[in-house]
């Protein structure tokens, strides 16, 4: 009761559940769901063999995780409990694998590549409302197209194609 009152004097609100105890409320459940997922992550990430590193255990932090040999995996910035600014993703070689500008969680709208450890591209295509659309396509770490998604503008993956070596063509995929 008395950090209730606490709260209550400083915001000068009679009785019930004010906006200041509501964020502190809000901001405390964070906290802890935070931690659980920080726990769960130690525990997946480890099985890996990889850690985790929280530089704060709040909304507003900076997750990342580790290869064994001391490589920066990924880093994902956090800002009122989201995604908020630069999502790196990197192979154990310290090669950019990914980035992506996120907001509120969602990927911004625009091209995209992934690359492979060896510096070739991997996949590339277009983001629109947090959503692969179009075609994207995908590479051998030699650099030859091997398959070509075809996604609608609610990202929807709607065809598949591979190329068949043995073919020598595009085939279409019998997943889709």
């Amino acid at each position: 009761m008395t950090f209730i009152r606490t709260i209550h004097a400083t915001c000068g609100c009679k009785g019930g559940f004010c906006q200041a105890f509501k964020s502190v409320l809000w901001h405390f459940k964070m906290k802890v769901l935070l931690t659980i997922i920080t726990t769960l992550s130690l525990l997946t990430c480890s099985a890996q063999g990889k850690r985790v590193i929280i530089d704060t255990l709040g909304v507003d932090s900076i997750s990342q995780v580790f290869y064994k040999n001391g490589q920066l995996f990924f880093q994902v910035p956090y800002k009122d409990g989201k995604q908020n600014g630069w999502y790196e993703q990197y192979h154990e070689n310290g090669k950019v694998w990914e980035k992506q500008l996120r907001i509120n969680g969602k990927v911004v709208d625009g091209y995209n590549v992934a690359f492979h450890d060896n510096g070739r591209i991997y996949q590339k295509g277009y983001y629109k409302n947090g959503h692969e659309v179009g075609k994207w396509y995908s590479f051998t770490s030699d650099g030859k197209p091997f398959k070509i998604y075809f996604y609608n503008r609610t990202g929807k993956l709607i065809k598949l194609k591979v190329w068949s070596e043995e073919k020598q063509k595009w085939t279409k995929s019998g997943l889709y």
